[in-house]
């Protein structure tokens, strides 16, 4: 199911930017974008507090009028978090050798763009983020996290000299606990970089 949604989340990406290199130049960007993230799971079986990763990925905007623009972005990401001391008692499976793991996922956010003007740009709309590895938490190979993560973004950018920084915050709608149903874990994501232009 995993591997289905993936190829069907990416032939939509595929299409819909193919769909958009054949309309109008006028109003149309492609470009990259990298930046760090501090991020956290909340659940009983995570130590408190943000960690630190990153992202990196591209995006298409595609001028709807002179205010709204439409912004669906591909982006990978990696969530670095450590595990609560108490973690064997909520979870027995758990390996006790591991204490850090890593989340690494395909993001596809799809975001409306609202210009304030002066470069300055609102964002918002929703994020599927497809698992695509997780670190080994359980024993006998047993998966700790669902596969995907439904999110909702919001954020800001400001643009100067064809370069624009951006601000944003990711809350996870959905738990992606599948190792136990002894409480739920979402995520919260608060993303900064930067977005380059290249066409």
């Amino acid at each position: 199911m995993k591997n289905i949604t993936a190829k069907l989340l990416i032939a939509f990406t595929v299409i819909f930017l193919s769909w958009s290199l054949h309309s109008s130049a006028q109003g149309f960007r492609l470009g990259v974008k990298a930046g760090a993230d501090m991020h956290k799971l909340q659940g009983t079986a995570f130590e408190d507090g943000f960690n630190f990763g990153y992202h990196a990925g591209g995006f298409v905007q595609l001028r709807l009028s002179e205010k709204l623009m439409l912004n669906p972005e591909v982006y990978f990401s990696q969530l670095n978090l450590s595990t609560a001391d108490n973690i064997r008692q909520i979870i027995p499976e758990v390996d006790t050798q591991i204490r850090d793991i890593s989340l690494k996922y395909l993001n596809i956010p799809l975001l409306i763009g609202y210009k304030l003007g002066k470069g300055i740009t609102l964002l918002g709309g929703p994020q599927y983020g497809i698992l695509m590895s997780e670190g080994d938490l359980l024993t006998n190979g047993k998966k700790a996290f669902k596969s995907g993560d439904f999110s909702l973004v919001g954020g800001i950018q400001i643009g100067f000299a064809g370069v624009s920084v951006y601000g944003r915050y990711v809350v996870g709608m959905n738990d992606i606990n599948d190792a136990t149903d002894q409480g739920s874990w979402k995520s919260q994501i608060v993303h900064f970089g930067l977005a380059f232009p290249i066409l």
